[in-house]
């Protein structure tokens, strides 16, 4: 076989060739005429968008202009169309000004526009000059330009319309700040759906504050939608290089290629190359190589390399230096990949779908609040921050410094959009003899974004600001009217209202935040604490650390903490090996545990659930196996778990009193089969149950041979225990103390301060929020107390986890029941409520609150439902939950429970359907009942998902769970 090149073709070949490869349709093509062919200079997507929008203001000022000279140019820019002059380009100037709205500036009339800027105005003429140019092939007259650019500083044009002068604020996230939120991705158990995207975010933030590099040339750029275009593993090289002083351990590097710079995102030579090494010791959770070499290991980036190990420390020592050899069919594999979810496996990461600019700010706005940053820390304020660390360096040259940027030699992009006007030096200093390290330091913090950060800032709209600002709105009203009252348009509708809630969540929350940080400095001078969210009283301390472990993860409280036997031993392992102190007896091994941990974590982040309960590593609950999904768990896994715990514990018990049980006989006075002998428990505690169902009195016949002959027996369980020593239970009674870890009888320190009914109160609400008439309803924050004014009933339940449990307010007050019965504690909201309504349901007269602190007062129905919601915050008439806050319905018929403002519009009631004749079901995605079950579940997002229904005839469920197919 020869392998010498072959001889170069002439050009009549390879034209020759290249003719007989083309199709039909393609030589054609080769052979039309180009004469009146129009070929427009190629432009991105992000400058299609903007030239369009300049062509429809164009075509807006020539409709509404009664200018002669502008209504001969014509709405279109097109070929050949007549050079617009100085007048006219300044009569579209005076439009702009007059139609294009700024964000920058607040006016003082919140209804008028707000101004646009003077930046804003010269960005758009740029941008019409090249419209005319590359559509019109018109190329506008310096002379033009400069007349027009006079006019855009004019004092005419000003006294029109003032434009603003304003310019956006640029951030600069320093190294403390790439610190804390990196911190933040390894402590965190809430938020992130898959620990691969956990490590995703720090393997991605250090890049940025490493490279220096835009976002969009390591995830989808926000201007390129759906190309899917990102950081592939091609442009990653591991360097592998021998070590002779240890050579089982040799020295490994990264080496990666940026290709999708701005300017040259199609040109394949045009690209940048860095180089990232290895941390150790304290720096070793700042180390980019290991979420980098985690994520290639997890893809199985590498051929040869099954685990970390084979690289950090290979079988056979290097003896050259050499780069890992990518999978061919892994070279174009994204390295940071989105979140999808599928209704087989919940949240996992995409095999294919990059991750976006949107998702990154997302995750980093979710961080940055939660570390009680001032603003929002985005991707280019990481990229601003690194490149003044370069630029203030002596021993990097300005060539050096725009090629980090991938800047233009001689371009000022560096100096317009990036430098930061601080002075970094201490000229007082230098001015009386010489510089102090402290100045120094302070000047170099000056500009960190998280200066002033106060954990305590509000993350979210409050609810009340929302009560304020939206849901008194009327047209929100209107709106509410319409979908409650089964509008045609009933999706459309609701849909509008959560996109309006949703804007109006997100304008509100950065208002709030935007008040408190600018009244810090007041509170600091005054010594004004920061309101104070009393917790509800029956908190536990278990529930307190759980609830601080997963609101405020801290990793100084994670190294103190001791493991608890859920997913947080997980994670908080991973943080004591990254920030604890690991004694390090070779230069890799911290690197390589740490690397171990990562893919010892399970794919999915575990919900929030009991301590000493958690999923499998694959996501199933340990008891029944099935997978942990939202789908079959909509009250969380955590409930599901815990529930599925409770239950074979109750067998357990079910057994011991099986296996223990001694076959008797019935000694119930004049019983027909008093000489049975029953070998079962459960039987023979069903045949006892016959006679205590209809007794008047006891006719149990003791040994000495006389019958008991108490009358009036409450309790029947209670009274065969104690004065007969006979079990009565057909299964055995599981108690969990959710406020201790061993149970004991609260009631002194929650109930027995607030236990003496005195006087005739008129008790307040305290810590409610009122909603408008229209919604019938109260909210309060989930999770705070009333501070010990009241005695507190309601707990607080949050994803399914009881951190205090509910108590009934009848049941803890009558002193006739035993203590057990009276603290009986509730963790699931509708099993809760529906005790309630055991009580309500019979109260017919006039009578006192349940609760002996509210005093002597008497009620009447629908008062006393209205004090139960308003003052002790029981969900008498139902809730619902709208974000974190839990809002309680209020009834229909009872008075408001405070002053408020009336609605313009007018309010009524939901409109009951009339219950018609036929068959009902019970859909499983959303627990009602249903006539039409197939048209309600064809509509449900959530009840399609489930798509499982079962019959209900007379309240009660009869056979099995059916499943629904669309038809």
């Amino acid at each position: 076989m020869v392998l010498r090149k072959k001889a170069r073709r002439s050009d009549e070949d390879a034209l020759r060739a290249r003719l007989n490869a083309l199709p039909e349709e393609g030589l054609d093509q080769f052979n039309a005429p180009l004469t009146d062919a129009v070929h427009l200079k190629p432009i991105r997507p992000p400058t299609a968008r903007v030239h369009a929008r300049v062509r429809n203001l164009w075509s807006l000022f020539v409709t509404l202009s009664n200018d002669p000279e502008v209504q001969t140019i014509g709405k279109e820019i097109t070929p050949a169309m007549v050079t617009p002059s100085a007048a006219v380009v300044k009569a579209f100037v005076r439009f702009l000004a007059m139609t294009v709205q700024g964000i920058l500036e607040t006016p003082d009339d919140p209804d008028a526009p707000a101004p646009a800027t003077v930046s804003t105005m010269i960005s758009y003429v740029d941008t019409l000059y090249s419209v005319l140019s590359r559509e019109g092939r018109v190329v506008v007259d310096k002379d033009v330009r400069t007349q027009v650019r006079n006019y855009l500083a004019s004092d005419d044009l000003r006294r029109l319309v003032p434009l603003s002068t304003m310019q956006r604020e640029k951030h600069y996230a320093s190294v403390e700040d790439v610190r804390k939120l990196v911190d933040a991705y390894y402590t965190d158990t809430l938020h992130f759906r898959t620990n691969r995207m956990r490590v995703q975010m720090a393997a991605l933030t250090l890049l940025l504050a490493i490279s220096t590099e835009r976002i969009g040339a390591v995830v989808e750029s926000n201007c390129y939608r759906g190309t899917n275009a990102a950081l592939t593993w091609k442009d990653i090289a591991v360097v592998v290089t021998p070590n002779p002083g240890t050579p089982s351990r040799p020295d490994v590097a990264l080496k990666i290629t940026v290709g999708l710079l701005k300017g040259g995102r199609d040109v394949e030579s045009y690209s940048k190359t860095f180089t990232v090494f290895p941390e150790r010791r304290k720096d070793r959770a700042y180390c980019p190589v290991l979420p980098l070499i985690f994520l290639g290991v997890l893809d199985r980036t590498w051929e040869s390399i099954d685990g970390p190990e084979d690289i950090f420390s290979p079988r056979v020592p290097p003896t050259i230096q050499h780069m890992l050899r990518t999978h061919p069919e892994k070279r174009d594999l994204i390295v940071f990949r989105a979140e999808t979810k599928s209704a087989e496996t919940g949240w996992s990461i995409s095999s294919s779908e990059a991750m976006d600019y949107g998702a990154t700010c997302r995750h980093l706005r979710f961080f940055s609040r939660l570390n009680g940053f001032p603003v929002d820390v985005r991707p280019y304020d990481i990229r601003r921050g690194t490149a003044n660390v370069v630029a203030n360096d002596p021993s990097i040259s300005v060539e050096q410094r725009e090629r980090i940027m991938a800047h233009s030699v001689r371009s000022k992009t560096y100096q317009r959009s990036y430098e930061s006007m601080a002075v970094r030096v201490d000229v007082q200093g230098a001015l009386c003899g010489g510089q102090q390290e402290e100045r120094l330091a302070f000047i170099a913090r000056a500009e960190d974004m998280s200066r002033g950060a106060d954990p305590e800032a509000p993350t979210r709209a409050s609810a009340a600001g929302l009560i304020e600002s939206y849901y008194r709105d009327d047209a929100i009203i209107a709106l509410y009217r319409e979908k409650n009252n089964g509008h045609e348009n009933t999706n459309e509708v609701r849909k509008e209202l959560s996109a309006a809630i949703a804007r109006e969540q997100r304008h509100l929350s950065e208002e709030e935040r935007r008040s408190y940080f600018a009244t810090s400095s007041t509170r600091q001078l005054e010594g004004v604490a920061p309101p104070l969210t009393h917790r509800v009283a029956s908190l536990s301390e278990a529930g307190s650390a759980l609830l601080a472990r997963h609101k405020r993860p801290d990793v100084a409280a994670i190294l103190l903490e001791k493991a608890c036997g859920s997913f947080t031993d997980c994670v908080d392992a991973l943080v004591r090996h990254l920030y604890g102190e690991v004694v390090e007896t070779d230069r890799h091994d911290a690197l390589l545990d740490a690397c171990r941990l990562l893919l010892a974590m399970p794919i999915a982040c575990h919900p929030l659930c009991y301590p000493g309960e958690s999923p499998t590593p694959e996501n199933r609950c340990p008891v029944c196996d099935c997978v942990c999904r939202f789908e079959d768990m909509d009250r969380g896994a955590g409930y599901h778990i815990h529930h599925c715990l409770a239950k074979a514990k109750q067998s357990e018990a079910d057994e011991e009193l099986d296996a223990s049980y001694v076959p008797a006989q019935c000694r119930w006075e004049g019983c027909r089969l008093s000489g049975k002998t029953w070998p079962s428990r459960r039987e023979f505690v069903a045949h006892v149950r016959t006679h205590t169902r209809t007794a008047r009195a006891c006719g149990w016949v003791d040994f000495d041979g006389a019958p008991c002959g108490q009358g009036e027996v409450g309790d029947w369980l209670t009274h065969f225990a104690r004065c007969h020593g006979v079990n009565a239970r057909d299964r055995a009674t599981l108690n969990y103390c959710y406020v201790c870890s061993e149970c004991r009888q609260h009631y002194d320190d929650l109930f027995a301060p607030f236990s003496q009914r005195r006087e005739v109160l008129d008790v307040e609400p305290v810590g409610i929020y009122i909603y408008p008439e229209a919604y019938n309803r109260v909210g309060y924050d989930l999770g705070s107390g009333l501070g010990g004014q009241f005695p507190e009933y309601h707990g607080h339940i949050e994803h399914g986890v009881a951190f205090a449990p509910m108590f009934c307010v009848w049941c803890v007050n009558n002193q006739d029941l035993p203590i057990v019965t009276r603290m009986t504690q509730y963790h699931n909201q509708t099993v809760f409520s529906k005790h309630l309504k055991t009580h309500t349901s019979v109260i017919n007269a006039p009578t006192v609150c349940p609760s002996p602190h509210c005093g002597l007062k008497t009620f009447n129905k629908d008062d006393l439902l209205c004090h139960l919601v308003t003052v002790h915050r029981l969900g008498v008439c139902g809730t619902d939950r709208v974000g974190p806050d839990r809002r309680l319905r209020l009834s229909e018929t009872s008075k408001r429970p405070l002053a408020d403002e009336p609605s313009s519009i007018p309010v009524e009631g939901r409109k009951r359907p009339r219950k018609k004749d036929g068959p009902t079901f019970k859909c499983k995605g959303c627990y009602k009942v249903f006539q039409q079950i197939d048209a309600h579940i064809a509509m449900g997002k959530k009840c399609r998902r489930i798509a499982r229904y079962v019959r209900v005839v007379d309240g009660e469920v009869i056979g099995e769970e059916i499943r629904w197919t669309q038809k």
